[in-house]
């Protein structure tokens, strides 16, 4: 994702929030794999839902496969896929951290470890930098205003930023459990 970087300053600005239209770039070409990935692991929730009561990720998903098919289609909001692909940054600490729960073996040391940067990663990111785009999206309003389908989208985006204030709170007392637990010093890896 940090390639969706690189093309920005977009010239003219307005590139970065509505098109050309399908265009080929870096943020079109990892919302394609995103969406692959968020397809796949939505059938994976729907498979495994008897033992994930949680839905709030299979509504994530279900949100951002909506927005990025939207976004695809005509290559739209370029500059916020940027920073949201990098608030996936977050994603394999999360998914090492279900490996040592899976294997109960959330005494081990990389448990704490990945719980650790799961929750600095996941602040930087999915607040910290979610918020900045957010206040750029809001900031950069003339330039895709007038675009039909984006009002949605920019909503989808706000109500994403809204569930991951609620997972930030979750990510935060697992943490503290953890960091109870002696943040795995007691047994080696």
């Amino acid at each position: 994702s940090v390639l969706c970087f690189l093309e920005w300053p977009y010239e003219p600005i307005v590139e970065g929030w509505t098109g050309p239209d399908r265009v080929w770039s870096y943020p079109c070409l990892f919302a394609s794999f995103f969406v692959g990935y968020l397809q796949w692991d939505l059938c994976w929730l729907i498979w495994h839902r008897r033992e994930n009561k949680d839905m709030s990720a299979a509504i994530h998903h279900t949100l951002f496969i909506a927005v990025t098919h939207y976004v695809l289609f005509g290559c739209f909001f370029k500059k916020p896929f940027a920073w949201l692909s990098l608030t996936e940054l977050s994603t394999p600490f999360l998914n090492a951290r279900w490996f040592y729960a899976a294997a109960k073996m959330k005494e081990r040391r990389g448990y704490f470890v990945s719980s650790l940067l799961f929750a600095v990663t996941f602040l930087a990111t999915r607040v910290l930098g979610y918020t900045l785009g957010i206040v750029d999206m809001i900031c950069s309003y003339s330039h895709w205003h007038s675009f039909r389908g984006l009002h949605a989208t920019a909503f989808g985006l706000a109500l994403g930023y809204v569930l991951n204030l609620f997972w930030f709170k979750k990510v935060v007392q697992a943490l503290q459990r953890a960091m109870k637990k002696g943040g795995g010093k007691s047994k080696q890896e």
